[in-house]
């Protein structure tokens, strides 16, 4: 007798094709590092027969990591090398998912704002290791030395900024704010060459030397492991930066930087 299910609202359900459950499999061992000594994946007949798949299945479950950036299929397209995934990937899928949200650039900088500041005291709390003071002294000089090209040393500054969430030690916020840091260069790239070209005074050298002084402070905050110190002149030099990036004032949205 058969029985009667009253209506779950549910839509079909979509069964994966083989592609994709290879696909699936691969990834789920690429990610737990399982061909990082070789960077090569096993030979294609191998991977046939191993998922008893046949060689159009292969390629389409390549070409679905391919499109990933998790591998790179060589020629042929029998072979296939792992790929080190970069947070530029989901960097730029995030500024195409923002950009189709109509996110403005003031809704981007508050998140800088709340990644930013915690970061900067989970360093303080690292500061008296050698390879941290080490590493944002020649961050420091990398400022310095670019200090007479505007274009130059806004990279150098954000690169700076990036490298204070890196060495906080925290994997997930260095990913957060990687994935907004194409978004914020880009930002800042456009502002910088709007303000040179209406004004090059806009951009000079004191402009620049404001906020590396900036900078060159936070890291003797660093260096003497005050936590509360670094934390709160972080939160005001990102609140700062993003003031004068004009983001509080700036009509535009993320894809009028694209």
């Amino acid at each position: 007798m058969s029985q009667d299910f009253p209506d779950l609202g549910a839509d079909p359900m979509r069964v994966p094709k083989v592609a994709e459950l290879v696909a699936q499999d691969l990834r789920r061992r690429i990610a737990s590092g399982a061909f990082a000594e070789s960077g090569e994946l096993p030979p294609g007949t191998v991977l046939m027969q191993a998922y008893g798949v046949s060689r159009p299945t292969l390629r389409e479950a390549y070409r679905i990591l391919e499109s990933e950036n998790l591998v790179e299929v060589g020629r042929g397209g029998h072979d296939a090398f792992v790929r080190q995934p970069s947070i530029k990937v989901a960097g730029r899928y995030a500024g195409v998912h923002l950009q189709m949200r109509g996110t403005t650039l003031l809704d981007v900088e508050r998140a800088r704002a709340v990644v930013e500041p915690p970061a900067a005291g989970m360093l303080a709390a690292r500061g008296g290791d050698p390879e941290v003071r080490k590493a944002l002294q020649e961050a420091l000089q990398r400022e310095r030395d670019s200090l007479d090209d505007p274009a130059a040393f806004s990279h150098a500054s954000f690169a700076f900024h990036d490298l204070v969430v890196e060495l906080s030690g925290n994997v997930t916020l260095h990913a957060v704010f990687g994935v907004l840091g194409d978004v914020v260069q880009r930002h800042t790239d456009v502002r910088v060459a709007e303000e040179t070209q209406v004004s090059p005074a806009a951009t000079d050298r004191a402009a620049l030397m404001k906020g590396h002084r900036a900078h060159v402070r936070f890291v003797e905050h660093v260096e003497a492991e005050d936590v509360a110190a670094a934390t709160a002149l972080w939160r005001t030099h990102v609140e700062a930066v993003s003031h004068a990036l004009g983001s509080d004032t700036d009509p535009r949205g993320v894809v009028d930087l694209f």
